[in-house]
């Protein structure tokens, strides 16, 4: 089960790495689990951190008051560990315990995370690869990592020669023995702990400057004529750091727009990311992950939007993507995981627009009693379909310059509602003039509405004739007959109520 290079790390092994790393933990430190399996080392974490709070404080307290703040340390404590596994049932298992799954191949990993700690037990059989690989993405921090004895001890391949370099000018071994030999998955290989520390003398966050200590000009002796000078000084300095600040920050404003500019038209996506990740961050290298976390959606949002995956990402298939996305961790943007996302939805594009019809069928119904007309002759006396003029509530508004505008909220829905008469009608989406589209440009040709004042409130997409009021109200009926017929004859299959189906 879960292939055999699956071997959990015992919990005595798992708490022998982490012990030496648990007050860099408790201050916040982003954890990475490679090759995590079941996630058996940062299970150890969290008690050893509760019991670590409750040890501290024993000797002052009950033992009920023990048990509270065991129990408020559990429910206050989280972890903040991100983890790489192939296997996707151990992903699950993963995701279940609250832990973020951000890869699938370590050893192919190109994302842009920033951790300060990697817990690791990798393959026995590639230890020398993970371990390399790990000691390149960490910029600064500590690995501790098992290996088997051999890859130390018989470094006859370039990797091991430059693993044992590594070793003995950033770390050290500690050789456990067979300590896997009782575990789940047992094995008699001889194991070695390795623990290293990166250092970096330019720190990826950090920025330093010996600031002059903030006075009053109370303090300064203005008769000595070498402490004002060096006040005067120092103040033309802060001032001088001040702008020369300013130009680098221009400059790197000006180059994340350009290079965001493809994704949202504009910085604000950059700006809105921004916000959030400083709003949630703790530490720099929090506020930069969250901030990738951020972008990372709207990268994706601009992939499902502009290229030819428009065509079938239905809103259901959003949804579905980010609600997965926000437990799992967002799958890394690449060209490849892109091309893949591709193969994958155009795989089941039938599947995934007869869904999307039926949850048309279903929103189209729902909105007013007037939208459902019973059908004679069908399987069942609940059965119904879809009138040829539909009444769609608060779709549009009005806004503060006393515009019309589609509600941003049913955008996707107005879509959703074209893909699938595109789908019945085999013409194709980015041809054709949405009831979006066709709305703004309506709302455009009107203009600004005073009190009081008409308006032409009548509109035609590829496939409705459309009516729109103040209050929200929106109604559209479908131009072609048969079109109208198609959708629900393919609803009612799909829905099992045709006769004989």
């Amino acid at each position: 089960m879960f292939g055999t290079q699956f071997y959990p790390t015992p919990t005595d092994v798992a708490e022998l790495m982490i012990t030496p790393y648990l007050d860099k933990i408790k201050g916040g430190a982003l954890v990475l689990e490679p090759s995590a399996g079941s996630g058996a080392i940062l299970d150890q974490i969290q008690p050893m951190w509760v019991e670590s709070v409750v040890g501290a404080a024993q000797e002052r307290m009950s033992k009920r008051d023990a048990a509270d703040i065991r129990h408020y340390a559990n429910k206050s404590y989280k972890i903040k560990a991100y983890c790489i596994e192939p296997d996707a049932e151990l992903q699950q298992i993963l995701i279940g315990k609250g832990y973020r799954v951000i890869g699938e191949d370590f050893l192919q990993y190109r994302g842009h995370y920033s951790f300060d700690l990697i817990l690791m037990n990798p393959p026995f059989a590639q230890g020398d690869k993970h371990l390399l690989k790990a000691w390149g993405i960490l910029d600064e921090g500590d690995i501790c990592c098992l290996l088997n004895r051999e890859t130390l001890d018989n470094p006859h391949t370039e990797a091991r020669q430059l693993l044992r370099r590594i070793i003995e000018q950033n770390g050290e071994v500690m050789y456990l023995g067979q300590c896997f030999k009782d575990s789940r998955h047992a094995t008699d290989v001889d194991v070695a702990m390795v623990r290293l520390k990166k250092c970096t003398e330019r720190k990826r966050f950090e920025f330093s400057w010996d600031r002059p200590r903030e006075r009053d000009f109370e303090e300064v002796d203005f008769n000595n004529q070498v402490a004002k000078a060096d006040y005067l000084q120092a103040l033309e300095g802060s001032f001088s750091g001040t702008v020369a600040a300013l130009e680098e920050y221009i400059k790197a404003k000006e180059k994340l727009h350009t290079f965001a500019a493809t994704f949202s038209g504009t910085y604000k996506g950059v700006g809105d990311a921004l916000e959030v990740a400083y709003k949630n961050g703790k530490t720099k290298k929090e506020v930069f992950n969250l901030f990738i976390d951020e972008f990372k959606m709207q990268a994706w949002e601009h992939v499902f939007r502009k290229t030819k995956l428009s065509q079938v990402v239905t809103s259901g298939v959003k949804e579905d993507w980010e609600k997965n996305s926000k437990v799992q961790g967002m799958l890394e943007f690449t060209a490849e995981n892109m091309e893949g996302l591709f193969d994958i939805l155009f795989l089941n594009r039938q599947e995934i627009m007869e869904r999307c019809l039926i949850e048309v069928f279903d929103r189209m119904t729902s909105y007013d009693k007037k939208n459902k007309i019973h059908w004679e002759g069908w399987k069942t006396n609940d059965a119904y379909k879809v009138n040829r003029k539909v009444i769609m509530p608060h779709y549009v508004n009005m806004n503060w310059s006393s515009r019309f505008e589609v509600e941003w909220r049913k955008r996707e829905t107005l879509d959703d509602i074209d893909k699938v008469m595109c789908m019945l009608s085999g013409k194709r989406f980015e041809n054709i003039l949405t009831i979006e589209n066709a709305l703004k440009a309506k709302f455009e040709e009107i203009g600004p509405i005073g009190v009081g004042q008409s308006f032409d409130n009548k509109a035609e997409s590829e496939f409705f004739r459309m009516k729109f009021w103040k209050k929200g109200t929106f109604h559209i009926e479908f131009l072609d007959e048969a079109l109208w017929a198609k959708f629900n004859q393919t609803a009612a299959k799909g829905k099992n109520w045709l006769p004989g189906g």
